[in-house]
This record gives structure tokens, sequence and C-alpha cells, in this order.
């Protein structure tokens, strides 16, 4: 004997790429989600690449009346240095503004740092609007490596 289903939902997901629009690309991704009650869920993203070297992205997720998240960012990765790169984000939602870099110093040797600033109810150091968050990665042998992160 089957159980009866008290909950099901169905998830549509559309993903586009455009290689070359003038020199830069597109990526976009929509996932719809349908629940049982009618309830429907919108997540679409969207980024371009331009020259290599910059992205800028922007993804949202509504019910179709309100949006309920939307993040941002821009991400610099020069095209001199392949193993850096800096980024830009705001969780407007959370209120939340994020100013990074991750850097591979040389092999097996990865460092990322992130300055958090925000403007409604989050506390970070001593209670304040603004938190750094860290993370280091090292390679100490083939077989051997350690890695560690934190939030301040």
């Amino acid at each position: 004997d089957a159980l009866p289903i008290s909950e099901w939902k169905g998830t549509a997901k559309l993903a586009v790429i455009g290689k070359d629009l003038g020199g830069a690309k597109m990526g976009m991704n929509l996932d719809v989600e349908y629940k049982q009650k009618s309830e429907i869920t919108v997540k679409p993203k969207i980024n371009f690449e331009i020259d290599g070297q910059y992205n800028v992205g922007l993804a949202l997720k509504t019910d179709t009346k309100t949006v309920s998240e939307t993040l941002a960012q821009i991400v610099y990765k020069p095209a001199d240095s392949k193993d850096s790169f800096y980024w830009f984000r705001a969780d407007l939602t959370r209120g939340l503004a994020m100013v990074g870099c991750d850097q591979q110093l040389k092999d097996g040797i990865n460092h990322s740092f992130e300055g958090v600033f925000g403007w409604k109810d989050f506390k970070g150091i001593q209670g304040q609007p603004v938190a750094v968050r860290s993370g280091v990665e090292y390679e100490l042998s083939d077989d051997t490596s350690i890695g560690a992160s934190g939030c301040y």
C-alpha cells in the first residue's frame, strides 16, 4: 500500500548562456518552484563577465508578489594576476555590504579576507556594525594541508 503524499513540489530550471554579447559574456539561471498549496518561488540569477576581468551579478528570490532576497556583486580578477580576485558584495535583504580579496600567494598558500559593514541589525566587532572574515589554507605536503577561518 502506498502512503499518502502530504506535501509535494515541482521545480523547473532554465539556464541561458550568452558567449559573445559585444565583448561580454552572460549567464542566467532561473529556478521556479511550485508547491501543492499554489506557493510559487522564483529565483533568478544573472551574471555578466566583461573583458575577462570583471563580473557583475544579481540574484533575487521572490514569491511573485514581493522580493524576499536581493544579492548583488562585482568581482575583479586582474588579467595580469590570475591567482587573485577582489570583490564587493551587497546583501540588501540583511543590510550587509562586503568587500574582500582572495589571493594565492604561491603554490600551496591561499589567503582570503573580507570586511563586512551592516546598516540594519548587524553586530560585529564589539557590537559595532563592522566585522572581518578571514580564511587561510596551506598545503604542507602532498598528503597534509591545514586551514583556518574566523569572523572577528
